[in-house]
């Protein structure tokens, strides 16, 4: 039994076939070109054109306002989690200044530096982290919550 897919999805498989079939007949020359093409296959002229020069489709594509690439993205973060390991935790401050080392060695520091909210941005990118905020404790609250204390 074929799997149940929503309509939507269903029509974007069919369109993927269609595009697949029209770049085969494009390559066979059994279509002279690509407007005929996209007009025999009922398929958008642009998106069969992009497919035939090769352009990158959006979803591949990394948008221009991410500094770092993918890889440096993921190591950057098994870095954030093995100084919490060893007990060290990163600061805000202490994640910018070592992600503009990496990208001074990377040599992509010739553009800006990352931004104050960058690491927010990914936080949200890296959905293993969680931002705690440490309040510090006020040593003479201990004397009024210790039981001890309290009973005498």
């Amino acid at each position: 039994m074929p799997p149940i897919r929503s309509e939507s999805r269903q029509k974007l498989a069919e369109q993927e076939g269609k595009i697949l079939l029209a770049l085969s007949d494009i390559q066979s020359d059994r279509v002279k070109s690509l407007r005929a093409a996209a007009k025999l296959y009922d398929i958008p002229y642009t998106t069969l054109h992009a497919r035939v020069y090769s352009l990158s489709l959006r979803v591949d594509i990394r948008l221009s306002g991410y500094k770092l690439i993918q890889y440096e993205e993921d190591s950057f973060a098994e870095w954030i989690v093995s100084m919490d390991i060893c007990g060290a935790v990163p600061r805000f401050s202490t994640v910018r200044e070592i992600a503009n080392i990496l990208l001074a060695a990377c040599g992509k520091i010739s553009a800006a530096t990352v931004e104050k909210n960058w690491f927010f941005a990914f936080i949200q990118r890296h959905n293993k982290f969680r931002i705690y905020f440490y309040r510090r404790y006020n040593h003479q609250r201990i004397f009024n919550e210790d039981p001890k204390t309290k009973r005498q």
